[in-house]
């Protein structure tokens, strides 16, 4: 089972897009592929159309009081495993009650998972508590990066956490920097 964490710390990047595309294009292989609602902004779980009131998400997921099966939605081609707001507080719940390991926390989580050739995990936009959890989930990263001068600013945050995870002993790889958002009328986009 390959894993994927889509990730960058700045909003807008194409992220959401990214993973939900990535996502449809294995499907469309014949892939079994799941995806992973790491934003608390629920921005992936709302762009497929999928209803969270009353069932688990992502949320009671990471702390136990649902199983992956539970959580999980089944669409044509594709598994869903949501988020909603309420992840936000399960974040700052992580913290307080696993300070030492919550990084780990997805990967506990999701493990013994079979049945999937592919997760992809989209994060919110930030380098916090839930970006790590994907990023040490899945120790495979693609970035999507808007062709603009700030955005290698954020870039250089996300390379330096990727040597901060790979000091504290996690296999941290980078599958590639996905140029978005490209703007051939600018020069900027085109260097």
């Amino acid at each position: 089972m390959r894993k994927i964490t889509v990730i960058n710390q700045k909003g807008g990047t194409g992220k959401t897009t990214t993973a939900v595309n990535l996502g449809a294009a294995l499907s469309e292989t014949g892939r079994e592929v799941l995806l992973v609602d790491l934003d608390p902004q629920a921005g992936l779980t709302e762009s497929l159309g999928v209803e969270t009131s009353g069932r688990p998400t992502v949320a009671e997921l990471l702390t136990g009081e649902a199983g992956p099966r539970e959580a999980f939605r089944a669409l044509p081609n594709l598994t869903v495993l949501p988020s909603s707001p309420v992840l936000a507080e399960t974040e700052k719940r992580l913290l307080r009650e696993r300070p030492s390991d919550y990084p780990l926390a997805l990967r506990d989580a999701l493990a013994g998972l079979r049945g999937f050739d592919f997760v992809i995990v989209d994060c919110p936009p930030s380098l916090g508590a839930l970006s790590l959890m994907g990023m040490v989930y899945s120790g495979s990263l693609l970035i999507p990066l808007q062709t603009q001068y700030m955005a290698l600013n954020g870039l250089e945050k996300i390379l330096g956490m990727v040597k901060t995870i790979r000091e504290a002993g996690f296999s941290m790889e980078i599958l590639g920097i996905l140029p978005c958002m490209y703007d051939v009328r600018t020069s900027l986009s085109r260097q």
